[in-house]
């Protein structure tokens, strides 16, 4: 779950983007996996999607060990960079999205996919 203030609004990256809507401070908790509000697929019940369904999730979740995780939040609008403003990580505070920098208020909020997604290497997004 999305710990700032964010918007969206179209990114020059692609599509839709989260921005800051607040000052983000360099080692601030940007997101937070919780278990209330985000959602774990096992990868074992893509089977009892749609075909729809599944689009969703390629577009959306992204994988972890034998999981999908669907943010339930704007926190699934992140776009993609190879030079990431945050750093995401598994630590004893749990699956965490931090500023790698101060992020300044209309500032684009992206991460780098391949430092969480398994599957970002290997096939992109991809759970058809």
């Amino acid at each position: 779950m999305l710990l700032v203030k964010t918007k969206l609004k179209e990114s020059p990256i692609a599509g839709l983007g989260l921005f800051a809507d607040e000052f983000i401070p360099k080692d601030a908790i940007i997101w937070k996996f919780n278990p209330l509000i985000d959602k774990v697929i096992p990868i074992n019940d893509l089977d009892k999607f749609t075909q729809l369904e599944r689009d969703f999730l390629d577009m959306y979740a992204y994988r972890e060990g034998e999981n999908l995780i669907l943010c339930s939040d704007n926190g699934r609008y992140f776009n993609h960079s190879g030079n990431p403003n945050t750093i995401d990580l598994i630590d004893e505070r749990g699956s965490v999205t931090i500023a790698k920098k101060d992020i300044h208020p209309g500032e684009e909020i992206i991460s780098d996919y391949s430092s969480f997604d398994a599957d970002f290497n290997k096939y992109g997004h991809n759970y058809k």
